[in-house]
């Protein structure tokens, strides 16, 4: 499904967006405006991964990007029928958000801050607004039409401008220093017209993970409850309820069925997984509930830390 808000004019692409000023990051209108942002590149097959620094338009949630780097991930795909995960291969990414388009994106897209371990050698945690993991398919590539086209506090830290070269950014040795970047496994499971996509990541400290759901159906539905099922290797579960997911009750439907979020979660144990399921309403105020696929957690650190707020 591409998105509504991004056009194709005279080879050129369009998103629309809000502008901001450059110094002061401050909105000029609260209402967004169509700007042209490049020229549009050759779409990669499945199987070829777009470069470092590739400038790109997420095609569902609408924001500016750039690669920081690619990754094969192993997709768990559930299959109802067969009740075991098929295993394939897939492309996934470790992007920055461009700042002018993270607040217009945050409707659909709610991503707090990455916080982890820069390296094994540092004590101290940082923390970095704007990251999300992209499936490939979720890539729009383009050139963009200034020197600057994406605009982030961590870009030049991660990526410097290489006018002579394509894509015009190559990564910093800073970006290769961060394993919290891989994405190993992807987790997918379809129940009751609602797909779960879980993609989790170790931080050094605590684990994230990132969930995108997407409506199937032809009917506007919306999250209401969440339940959890947290088991620690070795340890007892742990059980979490709680009314919708980081403080939203997300409506999806036709015109814009899917939304996406990230959580934290620590254990006090180097391991574990996870199971639960989300309660759905429908129009008529009927419910049902739909899987959130298992997904493990993997560390090679000891931890002793107390769990925090599931969402």
């Amino acid at each position: 499904m591409a998105s509504l808000n991004i056009k194709r004019t005279f080879g050129s692409l369009f998103s629309r967006t809000k502008q901001c000023q450059k110094k002061s990051n401050k909105c000029l209108s609260s209402a967004p405006s169509v700007v042209e942002v490049g020229k549009p590149c050759e779409k990669q097959s499945a199987d070829k991964s777009y470069s470092t620094g590739q400038t790109f338009l997420h095609q569902l949630f609408d924001y500016r990007g750039v690669i920081l780097y690619p990754w094969v991930a192993n997709v768990y795909e559930m299959d109802p029928e067969k009740k075991f995960a098929s295993k394939k291969k897939e492309i996934f990414y470790q992007a920055l958000i461009d700042d002018r388009d993270l607040e217009f994106a945050r409707k659909w897209l709610k991503e707090e801050k990455v916080t982890y371990l820069p390296s094994n050698n540092t004590k101290g945690l940082t923390a970095i607004q704007g990251l999300d993991y992209i499936a490939h398919d979720d890539i729009l590539p383009y050139t963009g039409v200034d020197n600057c086209p994406i605009e982030h506090p961590c870009l030049y830290h991660f990526l410097k401008y290489a006018s002579f070269q394509s894509p015009h950014y190559k990564g910093q040795p800073n970006l290769y220093k961060h394993p919290w970047l891989k994405v190993y496994d992807v987790y997918r499971e379809i129940s009751e017209n609602i797909k779960v996509t879980v993609i989790p990541a170790f931080m050094g400290i605590k684990w994230r993970y990132t969930i995108r759901l997407e409506n199937l159906g032809s009917e506007t539905v919306q999250l209401r409850h969440r339940s959890w099922k947290i088991y620690p290797k070795p340890g007892a579960p742990i059980r979490k309820i709680g009314r919708g997911v980081v403080g939203e009750e997300p409506v999806l439907s036709p015109d814009f069925p899917f939304f996406q979020y990230s959580s934290h979660i620590s254990l006090q144990s180097s391991s574990g997984y996870m199971r639960g399921n989300y309660v759905m309403e429908k129009q008529d105020q009927t419910t049902f509930k739909c899987k959130i696929p298992n997904f493990s957690l993997e560390s090679t650190i000891d931890m002793d830390i107390k769990n925090d707020t599931i969402d």
